[in-house]
């Protein structure tokens, strides 16, 4: 079994890519038309459909499109239940799951897409680090701490073996444990966890990187629970005057 932890949550942090996502499926609202067949072409049109509508929070439709997607590979006797595409479409739609707060089917889901990722393409394949960062996200969020924790940590050693120590997706992992300490109460330990996070984030995507930014703002809400009011306030103002600059632009209508 996989150890015991979710967050792969980019929420609002890149706007801009949810406007490009926006523009790109703005005649999408709702599941594709009967005419939907297993077709190659049809399967990925409607896979990166399915993706524009994540990334777009219509994440009720996205999970339709996601088990239609599932449905049609699996029955698509060259493609497969273990097929890399297939086990994609399984991930998205745990976390379209778990973002609705359909956290026990997003659990039963991710572990089971893990367990398929870990036996066909390894344990340390970039889908079941995928599979794993959800898994944290879902404990997390069922306030089955100790699990997130330990699941985080296998997540970032998996992570630095794979990825580096200095890919964004092994700072990612490293900052889901200390996300989870935070969540737990052990505010030191996520403070100290943050510090390294933010640092290594700096390094690798620079400091108005919107992930930077999000970490950053968890390390102030970490310092904040150790009291350290000033510092909190400090660096969050900072993270705020940032984001503005950062999100602050016109909307430029796609028409």
């Amino acid at each position: 079994m996989i150890p015991v932890e979710p967050n792969y949550i980019q929420s609002r942090d890149h706007l801009d890519e949810y406007r490009v996502a926006s523009k790109a499926v703005s005649v999408v609202s709702a599941p594709p038309p009967p005419t939907f067949t297993s077709s190659p072409e049809d399967i990925m049109n409607v896979s990166h459909l399915a993706s524009s509508l994540f990334q777009r929070g219509e994440l009720r439709n996205a999970e339709v499109l996601y088990i239609q997607v599932y449905k049609a590979m699996t029955l698509r006797e060259a493609i497969g239940a273990t097929h890399f595409r297939t086990l994609t479409a399984m991930n998205l739609r745990a976390r379209c799951l778990a973002y609705n707060g359909d956290h026990k089917d997003a659990a039963s889901l991710a572990s089971g897409t893990y367990e398929t990722i870990a036996r066909t393409l390894g344990r340390r394949h970039p889908l079941a680090l995928e599979s794993m960062d959800c898994l944290v996200h879902i404990y997390r969020a069922q306030h089955c701490f100790a699990q997130a924790i330990a699941t985080a940590k296998s997540l970032v050693e998996n992570s630095r073996k794979t990825l580096g120590p200095e890919h964004p997706q092994t700072t990612r992992a490293s900052y889901q444990v200390a996300a989870s300490h935070l969540a737990n109460g052990d505010y030191y330990t996520s403070e100290s966890g943050f510090q390294a996070v933010v640092k290594c984030a700096e390094i690798s995507m620079g400091k108005n990187n919107p992930e930077t930014l999000k970490y950053t703002s968890k390390l102030a809400c970490a310092l904040l629970k150790t009291g350290q009011i000033d510092e909190a306030w400090e660096i969050a103002v900072n993270v705020a005057k940032r984001q503005v600059v950062l999100y602050w632009k016109p909307q430029v209508s796609p028409h």
